[in-house]
């Protein structure tokens, strides 16, 4: 629950407030709002398609947990390594990460302390970009298959336990587009896109050409960056 703003000011301008974290023993958590983006003021039509947020919190011992909250408009994730699927690159992409490093605030000392991110506000369009393309010397591409679903459904391992906008812990996502780049290199090549109709049907752009395909071939692609329309649960 939220209290007032930790800096004293009214809730409508404050970008830091104090809260208790579900099954934290009711230690306070500041939280800070970082960036524009996905933030409840600055909402315009594009915002409100495909704007959320992440949260990352920060626990160091007794220290107060720090956690801080960004929008994004698009997840930009890894597929190198074990990444086998999209499920695999968003786990990967929230893996918590050990600070070695870290200074609580209101301390000079340096310890370790632990970095969690979850997604904490959930976009009615989610743009998933699976880096392809890299720099090593050169714009090299990636041409790994990645598996991805024609529904995501994304549960506790990347929903945190106060993301106002799961349904009992989980989301549901179904696929509406892909955009694919075919050729070898990131220096060649054209780009192709696969788009759900109303009824249910796909169709791939490629320049002029527009094609009727099957789901089951845009799902046997190798894209870079996926959309996916939230699902909402159904009401009585």
């Amino acid at each position: 629950a939220a209290a007032a703003p930790a800096n004293g000011g009214d809730a409508g301008d404050a970008d830091e407030w104090a809260q208790v974290g579900k099954g934290r023993k009711h230690k306070a958590v500041v939280t800070r709002q970082a960036g524009t983006v996905g933030h409840p003021a600055m909402r315009s039509p594009i915002d409100a398609i495909f704007s959320g947020a992440t949260k990352s919190v920060i626990r160091c011992g007794q220290a107060q947990p720090s956690a801080t909250v960004e929008g994004f408009m698009m997840l930009h994730l890894d597929i190198d390594g074990p990444v086998g699927s999209v499920h695999d690159a968003l786990e990967h992409h929230l893996t918590p990460v050990t600070l070695t490093d870290y200074k609580p605030e209101g301390s000079d000392k340096a310890t370790s302390a632990t970095k969690n991110v979850y997604l904490y506000r959930l976009p009615q369009v989610l743009v998933l970009h699976l880096k392809r393309f890299q720099y090593t010397g050169a714009i090299v591409k990636n041409h790994k298959k990645v598996a991805f679903d024609a529904v995501l459904r994304l549960g506790r391992a990347v929903l945190g336990d106060d993301c106002p906008d799961a349904v009992k812990g989980a989301a549901e996502y179904a696929l509406i587009a892909t955009v694919s780049h075919h050729g070898k290199n990131a220096a060649g090549g054209h780009y192709t896109a696969d788009v759900q109709q109303p009824d249910g049907r796909w169709l791939r752009f490629n320049d002029a050409q527009v094609d009727l395909v099957s789901g089951d071939t845009v799902l046997q692609e190798k894209p870079y960056i996926l959309f996916y329309q939230r699902v909402l649960p159904q009401t009585a």
